[in-house]
């Protein structure tokens, strides 16, 4: 049969009702012809041709293009009916036409219902909300004016001194007086928690004054008067508490007096002032620590170096330095992780030249907070425990490059696969699963199926729909079966050793949960071993799942809004590095004498206080007299310290 005779001979019994079961499926979108020629081309196989269509195939090489089926127009009708008085052919197209058609017909100019007090007029592009959402919201919002009403009126809780005994070798919680700066307290205390920083510290000695210099007294260490080395001093002497003290918190109002700290209003933004603080402490200490010249040393604490993408041009990039990454946090699918957001924002335009120990990211979330219930609300910004920073050195940039263009190459099969899997799913805006079990519903329950003939006829129609509805389900089921295939592969692109030689390890998170105040603002951070979560004056332990993982602030707009990360460290490294810090003498013993005259305060006969100092052991309470040239590592916290897996 030639192509032109496939319109013009006439159709058999079996034909025609494939041709009227293709036509209903497709919702009556598919004229008659085109409907044929398609059936002709797959053989008659009805699941073929129905996925054929749902692709825009029409076979128009099979014959001349027909013009669109039109049916007569049909009497206006006040609802639609299934009639089962019909012949049986036409009940099929009945029955998905009605799965595929509204109830009623359109009718413009004003509505003649009566207004329902419950009405409430919401954004056109927003779905609306349900009660509960409503009530949620109204919650929140409630919550956060009273926060903000509050925040700088907070009082500041001391508890007893008996109650502030250290427990084990968790880090001692820092809290200024003022609420306005508790933020800054947190950031300090996760300075202290990377390794990479407290060691600097330690080994660090200020510059002998000019008359001493060349004198016997040189070796004194005299604490700095003035300017940044003062600063830095003051720091040392924090840091030096957190070492060595008995007691658990802190107040740390002189050091953020002397270092000229902002304090927060309910206006400000969390982000920006602790950017801002922990840029000014990082250029101070890195300053003092490399002798005015951290732009030059090849020792680098925070400040990394970094510029264009190399090129073989003549003139060489200009470099600047940075040490905080400022990310942007959208909350889209391919923006919701920090790796992402990196390529995203960092690798296509600028690389790393000079890395730094210490690698800090800010994140910013410049968009307003989703109301309750919207999918977009409830994705968490996922950070991983480990970064590997080798993608972003300029001596990478042409392997990472390919890397990269690799990686694209795979994501737009996925995106291309991403749109037939919606093609195969809707049809012309309709939900074609829907559409068939309406169909199949019709058949199984509506249609007359009293006669045997009668169920015959329906029992085939519903086999033969049953079979399009598989097909079409193993079809999506092999494309997101592809697609989860493509993703790995793409997310395994970059697992080359060549690009995992300068690892990062999560060191410390801090959080704002939306509203203000002390117990909304927390920090996680990794110390001996473990990861402590400290709000306010509290120090816990918590799980590193629960670090990568907190949902806080989603309902808000807020949630971890900076990230420390510095070098990776060997298992021994990380545990011997108590042994490895050389504290100033002077700090040390100052430290031991007022424990001591703490211990004397406290433990007047209260063996529940004794007891808990004797728990301490020789590493807070040896007496400054005996004191070694080098400290003795602290007892070992409850449970063995093992190191963060690297897989």
């Amino acid at each position: 049969m030639t192509a032109m005779d496939i319109s013009s001979a006439p159709m058999s019994p079996e034909e025609q009702e494939n041709v009227e079961l293709l036509i209903s499926m497709m919702g009556g979108d598919v004229d008659s012809e085109a409907a044929r020629r398609v059936l002709k081309k797959h053989g008659n196989d009805i699941q073929k041709a129905a996925s054929a269509i749902l692709e825009g195939d029409r076979a128009e090489e099979y014959g001349p293009r027909s013009p669109p089926h039109r049916t007569a127009s049909r009497p206006e009708k006040e609802k639609d009916v299934i009639d089962l008085t019909g012949d049986e052919e036409s009940q099929m197209t009945e029955a998905l036409r009605m799965s595929l058609e509204t109830n009623q017909e359109q009718t413009f100019g004003p509505s003649n219902r009566a207004p329902d007090p419950s009405w409430a007029m919401v954004p056109s592009n927003k779905p609306a909300m349900s009660s509960e959402d409503q009530t949620l919201n109204r919650a929140i919002e409630e919550s956060l004016a009273t926060s903000y009403s509050q925040f700088e009126k907070e009082e500041f809780f001391e508890r007893p001194l008996g109650e502030q005994i250290r427990k084990d070798n968790r880090p001692p919680a820092l809290r200024p007086t003022l609420p306005t700066l508790h933020y800054a307290g947190l950031v300090l205390q996760a300075l202290y928690c990377v390794p990479q920083v407290r060691e600097s510290l330690a080994a660090w000695r200020p510059a002998p004054p000019p008359e001493v210099a060349s004198s016997d007294d040189a070796m004194v260490v005299e604490p700095p008067k003035s300017g940044p080395e003062a600063l830095v001093y003051i720091i040392a002497e924090v840091f030096a508490n957190m070492e060595f003290a008995v007691l658990s918190e802190l107040c740390i109002d002189p050091l953020l007096q002397e270092l000229r700290t902002q304090m927060a209003s309910a206006v400000d933004n969390f982000g920006d002032l602790t950017e801002q603080f922990l840029g000014t402490v990082a250029c101070i200490i890195e300053n003092v620590l490399n002798g005015d010249a951290a732009n030059k040393s090849s020792k680098r604490l925070f400040h990394f170096q970094y510029g264009s993408t190399p090129t073989t041009s003549a003139h060489p990039p200009e470099l600047q330095e940075k040490s905080i990454i400022r990310i942007d946090v959208l909350g889209t699918e391919t923006t919701s992780d920090l790796l992402s957001c990196l390529i995203s924002q960092f690798s296509n335009k600028e690389v790393i030249y000079l890395p730094s120990d210490v690698v800090s990211f800010h994140l910013v979330r410049n968009q307003p907070p989703p109301y309750p219930g919207r999918d977009e609300g409830t994705k968490i910004f996922k950070y991983p425990k480990c970064i590997y920073m080798d993608q972003f050195l300029s001596e990478n940039a042409e392997l990472a490059g390919r890397k990269r263009e690799e990686q694209r190459e795979v994501e737009v099969e996925v995106a291309r696969l991403s749109e037939h899997r919606g093609k195969t799913l809707n049809f012309k805006g309709k939900d074609v699963l829907s559409n068939l079990e309406g169909a199949m519903h019709f058949y199984e329950n509506v249609i007359d199926r009293e006669t045997v003939e009668e169920r015959d006829y329906a029992d085939a129609m519903l086999a033969k729909l049953r079979g399009v509805k598989s097909g079409v389900e193993g079809d999506l089921k092999a494309i997101d079966d592809k697609m989860a295939e493509l993703k790995n592969r793409a997310a395994a692109i970059l697992d080359d050793p060549q690009l995992q030689k300068h690892r990062y390890d999560l060191r410390a998170v801090i959080i704002n949960e939306g509203p203000l105040g002390r117990k909304y603002l927390y920090s996680y951070t990794q110390h001996a071993g473990k990861w402590w979560k400290t709000v306010d004056w509290l120090v816990e332990e918590v799980s590193e799942e629960v670090v990568l993982n907190d949902p806080a602030g989603l309902h808000y707009g807020a949630g971890p809004y900076l990230l420390l990360y510095s070098r990776a460290m060997s298992e021994e490294e990380e545990k011997t590095l108590p042994e490895r810090l050389q504290w100033m003498d002077t700090m040390r013993d100052a430290v031991y004498d007022n424990n001591s005259v703490l211990v004397e305060q406290l433990a007047d006969g209260r063996a529940e206080i004794e007891s808990q100092l004797s728990e301490l052991g020789e590493y807070y309470l040896r007496p400054p007299s005996t004191a070694p040239s080098t400290s003795v590592e602290p007892p070992t916290p409850r449970g063995a310290m093992t190191p963060m897996d690297e897989s």
